[in-house]
C-alpha cells in the first residue's frame, strides 16, 4: 500500500479531505437586485406569516376578557396587572420611606400614561406642564397629572423592593452594586411574560445562540468576575433571543462564533433546523484555510518540527488549491465548498475575502451555512443622492442647461455612470485610463522604455485594484460639497449652472476615461470663451473644439524635471552655483515662472541646552550666492583670510538652495533670493554679492576696532589720570617690548591694540600690491570649491 502523501500535515489544515466540493460559478449567471426587492422576496412573506399570528393571539385575548379591541386595551393587556402590582408596591415603599402620602388606586397608572404623554415633548418637566400640556389637555378633555405630584412619583419610582436598603433600620443590609440588576429579574418576568405568550410565534423566528453569562438571567453572577474575552458586551441579553422574522415552522439559528465547528452545525441541521454561523479558526474543519493559519503552519514547521524544505514544498502543493490567497490586490473573492453524507443535509462551507476593510487591507470570514440561498445574487444597497437633478445624464427631466451640456458631452464621450461615489464607478474604473494616469502617459514625447512601461504599469494596477482610504480631510469635502454647489448657484448670478458628472469614456477609444478631477486643465483655456458666450445669451459650450490645450508645456517640463532628478540625483550637493549657471535645464528650472520659488523656512532643527530645559532652534546656513571660504597659507597652519558668509534660515523649494531672504549690502540691492531667479549670468552676481558684503564686514570691522581703542584708552585713563592717552601708550608698548615678563604697568589691553595695529599694517601693505590677484583667487576658489550648499553647519 502506498504511503499517504498527506502524513505529516496537521488535520486542522487538510479539513478539505473531509468530502468536500468547492461550487465553482463557471458559466452560471450572475443576477443583480436592488435591496428592497430583496428584502420583499426574502422576508415579506415570512413576516406576514408572523403579523397575523400576532394580531390573531391579541385579539382572541381581549375578546375572552370581554374587552373591546383598540390601542389602549391592548397596552393594557401587553401590560398586565403583575407588573403594575408590582410597581405600585415597591414605589409606595419609598414614598413611605421619604414621608411622602402613598399611593391610590389607578395612581400609578395615571402616573405612567401621563409620563408617556410627556414623552412627546424634547423638554423638562416645568416647560412641558406649563406651556405646552395644559392647552393639549382642555383639547382633548383629559386630565393630567399635578406637576409636583408627577415629580414625586418619579423620583420614588423603583424595581425592586426597598425594605432593608436604606440604612436607617438596624436590620438593614448592605448589598453590593454588581447585584442590583438581577433584583430586578421578578419585575422583569412580570413585564415581559404577557407579550411572551401574545406576541412571540413559537412556529417561527430566529434564535441566537449565547453562553455569556448575564446578570439578569445567570445563577452565578454575584460570583463572577470581570472578563476581558467579550470587553463591552456586559448587559441585559438574554441567552436565547427569539426575533419575529419567520412564518410557517421555519426556524434559523445562529452561534456565537465559539460554536462555530463542524460537528455543532451537523447536530443542528439534524435537527431540521437552518442554521448560518461564523467558523472559528483552526479546528473548526473549515475547508478553507486564510493566510495567517497557513503561514503559522509554516513556521511551526521550519522551527520546531524541523521539516526540510522540500517536504514543506510538496505539502504546499497539495494544499494550494484550498489557501486562500491573501494579496489586496485581487480584490473581493468569494469561495464556496459543499459537503454532502448519505441520509443527511448538505453542509456549505464559505469563505470571503475582503479588501475594502477600514482597517485591515485584507480581512477573511469564513462561515456555516445549512442552506446555499441564491449563491450568485448580488444585492444592490440604493444611495441617496440629494442634488439628483443637477447630475449629467440623469432619469430627471432636464433642464435647458443641462440638456445643452450634455449634448456637448455627447460630441466627445459617452456616460459610463451616473455618479461618483457608487460601486459601478469604481468597477468600471479599471482597466481604464483616466484622470492622473492618462496625464502621466500622455507626457511622454518619446516612446518611453522598457522599464518605464513597467512602472507605469504597476502605478495603473495600484490605481485600479488598490485600496484607497478616505482621509478626515476628503470625508469633510464630500459633506460640504453639496452646500457649496448650493451656494454658488444661489450667490454667483452669471453662472448659469453647475453640474455632477460620473465616469466618461472617449467615443474614439473606450479605453480611455475621463474624470471630473481630471479636467482642471482646461478650465481657464474656456473662461474666455464662456463669457463671451454668456454675453451673447447663448449655451456655454463645455468642449469647444477650436479651444487650443494649455498646460503642455508645463507637464513636459516637469516630466524633463523628473528624469533629470532620476539621472543625475537630487538636490545638487556640490559645485551648485557654477552647475546652476552652466547646465541649460538647472538655468531654465532657476528662471521658469510656473514652479513654486517662493522662499521656505529651513526645516532642519538641532537642540540647545539651556538652564531650564532643552529647546529646539532653527539650523542657520550658508547662503550659495554670497558665501566666500576662508584661505590658509600654502605650507602653514596660518589663517590667510576668514571665511565670510552670511548665513540665512530659507532656501529655494524648488532648487533646494540655501539663499538670503533678506537685502545684502546697500539698501537699494535685491535679495540673493530675488538675484538667483532673475539674472542670466549667475557668476558675474555672486561675484557682486560678495564684494558687497566683505565691504560691509569690513566696516563693521572698523567700526568695532574704534569701539575697542576707545574703551582700551578710558581704561588707561582710570588706572593713570596724570599721563595722556599717548604717552601711556608709548610707555606700556616700550615695556611690552623690552620687558614682556614684568607685569608692572603691563595691560593686556594695550598688547591686543599693539598686536591689532601691527597685523592691520601688514594686510595693508599686502593688501596694496595683491589686492587684485586676491580678489581673482577668491572668486577662483568659490567656484571650484568642494561642498557649500550641502547645508553644513559653521
Amino acid at each position: 500500500m502506498p504511503p499517504d502523501p498527506f502524513t505529516g500535515i496537521p488535520a486542522d489544515i487538510q479539513a478539505f479531505r473531509d468530502g468536500w466540493t468547492e461550487i465553482t460559478d463557471h458559466g452560471h449567471p450572475y443576477e443583480v437586485v436592488l435591496a428592497r426587492d430583496f428584502s420583499d422576496d426574502y422576508l415579506a412573506q415570512r413576516l406576514c406569516g408572523t403579523f397575523q399570528n400576532m394580531g390573531a393571539k391579541v385579539t382572541s385575548s381581549l375578546l375572552s376578557l370581554g374587552k373591546e379591541v383598540s390601542r389602549a386595551s391592548i397596552l393594557e393587556l401587553l401590560l398586565g396587572d403583575v407588573a403594575i402590582v408590582r410597581l405600585e408596591q415597591f414605589t409606595t415603599e419609598m414614598l413611605v420611606k421619604r414621608n411622602f402620602p402613598p399611593l391610590v388606586p389607578y395612581e400609578y397608572r395615571e402616573f405612567l400614561y401621563t409620563r408617556w404623554y410627556r414623552s412627546r415633548f424634547n423638554l423638562s418637566n416645568d416647560k412641558s406642564f406649563s406651556h405646552f400640556m395644559p392647552p393639549l389637555s382642555r383639547s382633548l378633555d383629559i386630565i393630567i397629572m399635578d406637576p409636583h405630584r408627577f415629580a414625586t412619583i418619579q423620583s420614588c419610582t423603583g424595581g425592586f423592593s426597598q425594605a432593608g436598603r436604606t440604612g436607617s433600620e438596624d436590620s438593614d443590609v448592605w448589598m453590593e452594586a454588581g447585584a442590583m440588576l438581577r433584583k430586578l429579574n421578578e419585575l422583569e418576568v412580570a413585564i415581559f411574560s404577557r407579550s411572551a405568550s401574545n406576541l412571540l410565534n413559537h412556529g417561527n423566528g430566529s434564535i441566537v445562540v449565547d453562553d455569556e453569562l448575564i446578570a439578569s438571567r445567570a445563577s452565578d453572577v454575584e460570583q463572577k468576575v470581570v472578563s476581558n474575552r467579550k470587553a463591552g458586551k456586559e448587559g441585559p441579553l438574554l441567552h436565547t433571543l427569539p426575533l419575529s422574522t419567520g412564518s410557517g415552522n421555519d426556524l434559523e439559528v445562529a452561534f456565537d462564533r465559539g460554536y462555530g465547528k463542524l460537528s455543532s452545525v451537523e447536530a443542528i441541521a439534524s435537527r431540521n433546523l437552518h442554521v448560518v454561523t461564523v467558523a472559528g479558526t483552526l479546528g473548526s474543519r473549515h475547508p478553507f484555510n486564510t493566510p495567517d493559519e497557513w503561514i503559522s503552519t509554516l513556521n511551526k514547521w521550519k522551527t520546531k518540527r524541523g521539516v526540510d524544505q522540500q517536504k514543506i514544498l510538496s505539502w504546499t502543493l497539495l494544499c494550494e488549491n484550498w489557501n486562500l490567497r491573501g494579496d489586496p490586490m485581487l480584490g473581493e473573492e468569494v469561495r464556496i465548498a459543499e459537503r454532502t453524507k448519505v441520509g443527511e443535509k448538505p453542509i456549505y462551507a464559505i469563505a470571503l475575502r475582503e479588501v475594502f476593510d477600514r482597517k485591515n487591507p485584507v480581512k477573511y470570514l469564513k462561515f456555516f451555512a445549512s442552506k446555499n440561498h441564491r449563491p450568485y445574487t448580488f444585492v444592490a444597497v440604493e444611495r441617496k443622492e440629494l442634488n439628483d437633478q443637477n447630475m449629467l445624464f440623469s432619469p430627471r427631466t432636464p433642464s435647458p442647461e443641462r440638456s445643452s451640456v450634455e449634448q456637448a458631452l455627447l460630441q466627445s464621450a459617452q456616460p459610463l455612470t451616473i455618479g461618483q461615489r457608487c460601486a459601478d464607478r469604481f468597477l468600471m474604473k479599471s482597466m481604464l485610463l483616466s484622470g492622473t494616469m492618462a496625464g502621466k502617459i500622455g507626457t511622454y514625447v518619446a516612446e518611453p522604455s522598457g522599464a518605464a512601461l513597467s512602472s507605469i504599469m504597476e502605478e495603473c494596477i495600484v490605481s485600479w485594484f488598490g485600496r484607497h482610504k478616505s482621509t478626515a480631510m476628503m470625508a469633510s469635502g464630500t459633506r460640504n460639497e453639496n452646500p457649496t454647489l448650493d451656494r454658488l448657484r444661489s450667490s454667483v448670478k452669471c453662472m448659469k449652472g453647475i453640474f455632477e458628472v460620473g465616469l466618461l469614456c472617449w467615443n474614439r477609444n473606450h479605453a480611455i476615461g475621463v474624470t471630473p478631477d481630471a479636467i482642471e486643465d482646461f478650465v481657464a483655456d474656456v473662461a474666455l470663451e464662456c463669457l463671451r458666450c454668456l454675453a451673447a445669451q447663448k449655451a456655454i459650450p463645455l468642449f469647444p473644439a477650436d479651444v487650443p490645450q494649455e498646460g503642455r508645456e508645463e507637464r513636459q517640463f516637469k516630466s524633463e524635471f523628473s528624469e533629470y532628478k532620476r539621472k543625475h540625483g537630487w538636490p545638487i550637493r556640490k559645485f551648485a552655483l557654477k552647475k546652476f549657471a552652466s547646465d541649460p535645464f538647472l538655468k531654465k528650472l532657476r528662471l521658469c515662472t510656473f514652479v513654486d520659488h517662493r522662499p521656505q523656512r529651513i526645516r532642519d532643527v538641532q537642540p540647545v541646552i539651556r538652564e531650564n530645559g532643552t529647546s529646539q532652534k532653527v539650523v542657520r546656513r550658508k547662503c550659495v550666492l554670497c558665501f566666500v571660504p576662508g584661505k590658509m597659507i600654502p605650507g602653514t597652519s596660518t589663517i590667510k583670510s576668514k571665511e565670510i558668509a552670511n548665513n540665512s534660515t530659507y532656501m529655494c523649494p524648488t532648487c533646494m538652495v540655501v539663499l538670503c531672504k533678506k537685502t545684502v549690502g546697500n539698501s537699494g540691492a535685491k535679495s540673493c533670493h530675488t538675484l538667483w531667479h532673475e539674472r542670466h549670468n549667475l557668476e558675474a552676481e555672486g561675484s557682486k554679492c560678495r564684494k558687497r558684503l566683505r565691504v560691509a564686514r569690513e566696516m563693521n570691522d572698523d567700526e568695532a576696532q574704534k569701539r575697542k581703542l576707545h574703551a582700551t584708552n578710558a581704561s588707561i585713563k582710570r588706572h593713570s589720570p596724570a599721563k595722556t592717552s599717548q604717552q601711556i601708550q608709548r610707555s606700556q608698548t616700550q615695556v611690552a617690548i623690552n620687558d614682556p615678563q614684568d607685569p608692572q604697568d603691563s595691560f593686556d589691553t594695550v598688547e591686543n591694540v599693539v598686536e591689532h595695529v601691527l597685523e592691520n599694517l601688514m594686510e595693508m601693505e599686502h593688501g596694496e600690491e595683491h589686492g587684485d590677484k586676491e580678489k581673482e583667487e577668491d572668486e577662483h576658489d568659490f567656484l571650484g570649491m568642494e561642498e557649500y550648499s550641502d547645508g553644513s553647519d559653521e
